[in-house]
């Protein structure tokens, strides 16, 4: 048959050698009187996936070219892997890194991170998935606004907290392009970034030591909580760098953030070093933090 056909485990079931094995747990339905299995339970997936799989199996490829769903999919993926069938595997992981992940399926798309997670077969897939949902967040909830309407559209609320615990990593890097005129005349602040539930920005302008008068540019990480009311420690290890011909960067600091305190780091490097055309730090007229 075309299931024996598919894979080891159906071949294996299927033939007059089976002997089925009573007991509670047999996912068995039924055999035929010489023995062999006519009927089999599969429970524990999604219906969608076990149609569309089998369906494709026996050569009816229509639905399996029309699915989108990421959970679907993911629960494909553990069919094969569970019953050893090779052939879709590489038509349905393609179908997965190339679907285009939206604010309607994000959700979607992790909890297939989840059913992923545990088939070590799969692991490069897993981390392709999660990294593109983390990249899609990042880019798509940087504000409060565009967070808390997606909240707000969001009824799977046990899936929605394990899903932000891994969409702001704790590794984070921030870019900031400034305008060197800008710079020189007001302080200015980057887009803020949302990680581990907080908005975190980039400050940065020119100041003046108050012992020698000396010039510098400052550059502080900027921490900000939306609830004002809630008391709130926050501790952290950053560094900052000034990317041009050469690489000026920061020692690495330990800064903690308060509800009182939320601006950390500090000088960074000498005004005459950043204006310094043999440093380059200066490129068409902008610094890049």
């Amino acid at each position: 048959s075309v299931l024996e056909n598919s894979s080891t485990y159906f071949k294996s079931m299927f033939s007059k050698n089976w002997k089925k094995i009573r007991n509670s747990t047999s996912n068995i339905d039924s055999e035929n009187k010489q023995g062999q299995v006519t009927e089999l339970k599969i429970t524990g997936y999604n219906a969608e996936a076990v149609k569309i799989l089998f369906e494709y199996v026996a050569g009816y490829g229509v639905m399996m070219d029309n699915v989108d769903n990421f959970e679907v999919l993911a629960d494909m993926i553990r069919l094969c892997d569970f019953y050893g069938i090779q052939k879709p595997v590489p038509l349905i992981s393609h179908k997965i890194s190339t679907i285009k992940l939206s604010m309607t399926n994000l959700l979607s798309c992790k909890r297939a991170c989840q059913v992923l997670q545990n088939l070590e077969k799969f692991t490069m897939l897993t981390k392709n998935l999660e990294d593109r949902c983390n990249t899609f967040a990042r880019a798509n909830l940087a504000s409060w606004q565009s967070l808390v309407t997606f909240i707000a559209d969001s009824t799977d609320l046990t899936t929605l907290n394990q899903v932000f615990s891994s969409f702001w990593e704790d590794n984070v890097n921030m870019r900031f392009k400034v305008e060197f005129e800008s710079i020189t005349r007001k302080n200015l602040t980057s887009p803020s970034l949302v990680c581990s539930n907080f908005l975190w920005s980039i400050y940065t302008g020119k100041g003046v030591s108050y012992s020698n008068k000396e010039e510098f540019l400052a550059v502080f990480l900027k921490c900000e909580s939306e609830d004002k009311s809630q008391e709130w420690t926050y501790k952290i290890e950053s560094s900052s760098c000034l990317i041009g011909v050469q690489t000026h960067e920061d020692p690495k600091r330990i800064s903690t953030y308060n509800k009182y305190e939320f601006l950390g780091v500090g000088k960074i490097i000498a005004w005459k070093d950043l204006i310094d055309p043999e440093k380059g730090y200066i490129k068409d007229g902008s610094i890049h933090i």
